[in-house]
C-alpha cells in the first residue's frame, strides 16, 4: 500500500502545478504579484474533465489504499487509526466535487472502523440511495446495524450498573 501511496502522491505533485482555467490558487496569485504569467502551467479548457477524472479516480485509489492500511495495522494502532482519518479526508475532497458512490462507501467504511457510527450510517444512507442495488453498500449497512446494536448493548449494561448502584445508595 505504502508504494501506491507513493506513487499517487506523485501524480498530485505534478498535477498540482497546472492550472485549470478560472481556478484561483496560491501559486496563480503569487505568480500574478511577481508580475509573472501562468499561461504556460494552464490546463487546455478541452483537458480539464480529464484532469478532474485524474485528480478523482487517484484520491479513490488513495482512499483505497488507506483502507488496506488500516485493515493491516488495526484500529488500536495509531497508524491504523490514522489511515482511517486520512481515507475520511481524501474522499471528503472527491465529494466535495460532487456526488461520488465511491468515496461516500470508503468514507462511511473508514467512520465505521473509527467508531464514529453517525456518520458511517450517513454515508453509507446515502451511498445506497445513489446506488440502491449495489450488494457491498447492503453489506455495510448490515454491519453498521450491527455496531450499533452492540453499542446499544453496552450503554444499557453500564447504565444498568450506575442505577442499581443508585438504588441501592439510597436504600442502604
Amino acid at each position: 500500500y505504502q508504494k501506491a501511496l507513493g506513487s499517487y502522491h506523485k501524480v498530485f505533485l505534478y498535477v498540482n502545478g497546472v492550472q485549470v482555467p478560472g481556478e484561483k490558487s496560491e501559486a496563480t496569485a503569487y505568480a500574478n504579484m511577481m508580475g509573472k504569467s501562468t499561461a504556460s502551467s494552464q490546463v487546455p479548457a478541452d483537458k480539464v474533465e480529464a484532469l478532474k477524472q485524474l485528480k478523482q479516480s487517484t484520491h479513490l485509489n488513495m482512499a483505497a489504499c488507506f483502507l488496506g492500511v488500516g485493515k493491516k495495522s488495526g484500529t488500536a494502532a495509531p497508524e491504523g487509526a490514522r489511515a482511517y482519518k486520512r481515507c475520511v479526508e481524501v474522499c471528503t475532497k472527491v465529494i466535495a466535487e460532487g456526488p461520488c458512490t465511491k468515496a461516500l462507501f470508503r468514507r462511511g467504511q473508514a467512520h465505521l472502523e473509527l467508531g464514529n457510527l453517525d456518520e458511517a450510517k450517513a454515508d453509507l444512507t446515502e451511498a445506497e440511495r445513489l446506488e440502491p442495488e449495489d450488494v457491498s453498500i447492503q453489506r455495510e449497512l448490515r454491519r453498521i446495524a450491527h455496531a450499533f446494536a452492540q453499542h446499544d448493548k453496552r450503554e444499557k449494561k453500564r447504565f444498568a450498573g450506575m442505577f442499581g448502584k443508585m438504588e441501592k445508595d439510597s436504600t442502604g
